[in-house]
């Protein structure tokens, strides 16, 4: 285990060296150079490429493919130091640092040696500490745990693309597996199976979790600490040229990002410590109207809560109730809640590349403020393509967008749910760099126009048309080019993905009966609301609002959702326009009508609708107001407390955008749903609050962090400060969670440790793990293995596709259905009946036509298939006369076809 752990780690440390001079290139306008996210850049890459040269036949899906994918990143590295050097030597002619060596200089361009060690050991302690707890809590044997493992094999065992799906023989996977693909990549350089992988590769990606949010918030709070030192691409060794205790608060807002986003849990974390230790919270837990709780919850009095599985509880805080009063599920899962259970589905392997995105807008915004300092003057727009300058939104030009598009586009493919909020992130940063350059320019040249009518004693001719008018269209046009190019960019570099996904999403529908309960929201994100008043009293006290501006965002944002649900119930009712949203729902006897439910519903629990409503309001104007007045004049003031304070203006401006995206999440949900197999808002309130969490998270951590120094306490008075202490507390406080959680999973670490995922069919079915072994040495990859039709969430049944990724006729029906929407009826068209009639009904000539007409080689019996289909000894000689008995071990038999 020591070695799996040391070969996995290593690799993940080679990959951070190759991949280091190209991510601190491209993100070198970071206070930290980008340090955070070499790991999550280099293993996006070398998956990237082994992933598009499978796809077009050019790489194999082996070791040698992933090594070569290494290989060609290293190159790109190379490249990326190259143009590093020119432009360092460009910078710094005439300085004294021209007497350096290259190396000397290379290495000046690296962030301090103090924030390098803090993101390795936060790295390495939180790989470290999720591996123990994996090593005892291993098996793949509970939720759709299974389903990962049987993705990570199909993935394995497929030689080219499209890599194809074991529990429906025959058709490539349609699902985002790229986080899969990762996964096996890793798994490939490091020598490891993918059950191995499973485990250990979770580990890492808590450990990815924890430094992208680190590293997020600490450039946030560092950049709005940098004092620009002259004409130099890296203004101080340390990335912070303040004072001492400055520094600390941007390590202290970083550790608060992995905190907030990775570790601590909803409110329901200390309320469960709280009841089981005694302590008399059931006013406060009925007024809170979380369900099964304290009705399910034990007095234990121990620190850990509960041997069982209470921490699951805090994943369904938010409750639907039907118009006849019966609950329906929603899910509102957060990070460390999924590390806690163990799930590596897509939302979890997304999130160390949703912050890699994150940073990249950041970096590209931090350009604005920064490219006096890089010797790079703005220039006019009308002198250069459009396509030139938006290369120039970020490092290595051209390089560089494909770079954007890459991070961006992975998205899709990794949790297509994570990228429309991400694109509208870049797609507003893109806004706001360009406004800053085009207006920086037109204001210029105004000015020259000016001084040269003085020089001439000529009268300066007004325009009729603000500087401001006269730029914002083309601002617009340019920033929605951009995100043009973005979407278009992903769509090419990922069209193989797209070649073959398919999707159950059938369109929006609206939520006419669901409002969100206030309480059970105030549980959810209680432990960033305090945080989200100190950022918007701070932000109030930097640069006061727009009344006007006020008033006319807070009509849209709460008329326009109200037109919406009227408008569509109209149609509903009186047009059968979307009436499918009203055939979910059963009006109870005392109501008169839809109307009436309608009505009634959003009367009596609009709480959640009205508080994020404003919250959204009070950001979006202040995001508005301050969009109008940013100047860049004051950015290139040579003063350096006013240039930082313009650093700090737009530190915070950024924050603000996190902010409003991350409440937007929470809001649309209570009037907009996917329309989805399930038939509920569930998938959509999990999917959107499981981002709106690490917004909120990072922009409470950089809250937290910034209100440790002086400025900050300044400008908002005591307010600000003392809510963010109330959110440091709430955050700190829930660290309970995931020690008690794993604690209580792993049943106290009672268990003798392992990383492999399928240890468990040992201990309880030997007889089924020796023919697994057997069918692993013993048959090609491409061999089709018949076994029972699966049943969702159900790890004793498809063990052979589960487990060493051979196909079989029909798995988990259920969950493919999920995955392939309409399409998965003709797809699964008498493959059920097949598996019917040769482990049941069929003759022996029946049995030979169904073999030969699936291609099915080799029949697996085991007890689900005794069971399941009541299979007697008459049967099975039915079985044996047309094919081989090759393995018998107990009552497991393999049969293959002659």
């Amino acid at each position: 285990m020591i070695n799996q752990f040391f070969s996995w780690y290593i690799i993940v440390q080679i990959i951070t060296v190759v991949a280091l001079p190209l991510t601190t290139t491209f993100l070198q306008n970071l206070p930290g150079r980008g340090y955070a996210f070499a790991k999550s850049m280099g293993i996006l890459l070398v998956s990237l490429i082994l992933w598009l040269g499978t796809s077009y036949g050019l790489m194999r899906n082996e070791r040698g493919g992933a090594w070569l994918a290494l290989i060609l990143v290293a190159l790109l590295s190379l490249y990326a130091m190259r143009q590093l050097i020119r432009q360092i030597n460009a910078s710094q002619v005439g300085s004294s640092a021209k007497n350096r060596s290259i190396i000397g200089r290379l290495f000046a361009h690296l962030p301090s040696v103090r924030y390098m060690v803090a993101c390795e050991l936060i790295f390495l302690l939180a790989f470290a500490a999720w591996a123990y707890v994996r090593a005892h809590d291993p098996a793949a044997d509970h939720t759709e745990q299974p389903m990962d493992l049987m993705f990570m094999n199909g993935i394995w065992h497929s030689p080219t693309y499209p890599p194809r799906d074991p529990w429906l023989s025959g058709y490539a996977i349609s699902y985002y597996y790229f986080g899969y693909w990762m996964l096996t990549t890793l798994a490939r350089l490091a020598g490891l199976t993918p059950a191995v992988a499973y485990n250990v590769g979770q580990a890492c990606w808590w450990g990815l979790l924890l430094l992208g949010s680190f590293g997020v918030a600490y450039n946030l709070v560092a950049f709005s600490l940098i004092a620009p030192s002259g004409r130099q691409l890296s203004p101080s060794k340390d990335s912070l040229s303040t004072s001492s205790g400055e520094s600390w608060s941007a390590y202290l807002g970083g550790l608060m990002g992995a905190m907030a986003v990775g570790m601590t849990s909803n409110l329901m974390g200390q309320l469960e410590w709280l009841y089981a230790n005694g302590y008399s919270i059931d006013r406060l837990a009925n007024w809170l109207s979380v369900r099964d709780f304290p009705a399910n919850a034990n007095v234990t009095n121990k620190w850990y809560i509960d041997s069982g599985w209470w921490w699951w509880r805090s994943a369904r805080v938010i409750e639907d109730l039907n118009l006849v009063g019966d609950r329906i599920e929603v899910i509102d899962e957060f990070p460390m809640f999924s590390y806690v259970l163990g799930d590596n589905h897509p939302h979890v392997m997304a999130m160390p590349f949703v912050l890699l995105v994150v940073a990249v807008a950041l970096s590209m915004f931090a350009r604005s403020y920064s490219a006096k300092y890089q010797g790079a003057a703005p220039t006019s727009p009308r002198s250069i393509s459009w396509l030139t300058k938006l290369s120039g939104l970020m490092p290595l030009g051209a390089v560089g967008l494909v770079l954007t598009v890459a991070a961006a586009g992975a998205l899709i493919f990794l949790n297509t749910w994570d990228f429309p909020p991400y694109w509208l992130l870049l797609m507003m940063v893109g806004f706001t760099t360009i406004w800053l350059q085009t207006r920086g320019t037109s204001e210029r040249g105004r000015s020259e126009k000016a001084r040269d009518a003085e020089e001439s004693n000529e009268p300066e001719l007004p325009d009729n048309i603000s500087p401001a008018s006269q730029t914002l269209l083309s601002v617009l046009g340019q920033s929605g080019l951009y995100g043009l190019l973005i979407l278009v960019g992903a769509l090419l570099l990922f069209l193989p993905y797209f070649l073959t996904a398919q999707s159950q999403a059938g369109g929006i529908l609206p939520n006419f009966f669901f409002p969100t309960r206030l309480t059970q929201f105030l549980v959810m994100f209680g432990p960033f609301l305090p945080a989200l008043v100190a950022l918007i009293v701070h932000a109030w006290q930097e640069h006061s609002v727009d009344p006007g501006k006020l008033i006319t965002i807070g009509i849209l944002v709460y008329g326009l959702p109200i037109i919406w649900l009227a408008a569509t119930m109209m149609g509903a009712t009186s047009f059968d326009l979307g009436r499918e949203a009203l055939d979910r729902v059963m009006l109870p006897p005392d109501l008169s009508g839809h109307w009436a439910a309608m009505i009634q519903r959003w009367t009596s629990q609009s709480g959640t609708f009205l508080v994020v409503g404003l919250l959204v309001s009070l950001i979006l104007a202040m995001i508005w107001t301050r969009l109008a007045s940013i100047s860049i004049e004051h950015i290139e003031s040579k003063k350096n407390e006013q240039a930082r304070d313009q650093r700090r203006l737009g530190v915070t401006f950024f924050v603000l955008l996190l902010a409003a995206i991350g409440l937007l999440l929470i809001y649309a949900p209570e009037f907009v749903y996917l329309k989805d197999n399930f038939g509920t808002r569930m998938n959509t309130v999990f999917k959107f609050y499981y981002q709106a969490w690490l917004l909120l998270g990072i922009s409470s951590a950089y809250v937290i962090g910034a209100s440790w120094h002086r400025p900050f306490t300044q400008k908002s008075g005591w307010i600000a400060p003392t809510m963010s202490f109330v959110s440091l507390l709430i955050i700190v406080s829930g660290l309970i969670y995931p020690v008690a959680g794993a604690y209580s999973k792993t049943n106290g670490f009672a268990s003798t440790p392992s990383f492999d995922a399928t240890d468990f069919v040992a201990r309880y079915s030997p007889n089924e793990a020796a023919a697994l072994a057997w069918i692993r040495e013993n048959t090609p990859f491409s061999a089709m293995v018949l076994e029972a039709k699966g049943q969702s969430y159900r790890s004793d049944f498809n063990r052979v596709s589960t487990m060493t990724g051979r196909p079989t006729l029909l798995g988990w029906d259920g969950h493919e259905s999920q995955w392939r929407g309409q399409a998965f009826g003709e797809m699964a068209l008498g493959r059920a009946e097949a598996i019917e009639r040769v482990y049941r009904s069929g003759s022996s000539t029946e049995i030979t036509q169904t073999l030969i007409g699936w291609e099915i080689d080799y029949v697996y019996v085991g007890p689900k298939e005794r069971s399941e289909y009541q299979l007697t000894t008459r049967q099975e000689e039915r079985l044996a006369a047309v094919m081989d008995l090759v393995f018998e071990s107990g009552d497991v038999r393999v049969y293959a076809r002659r």
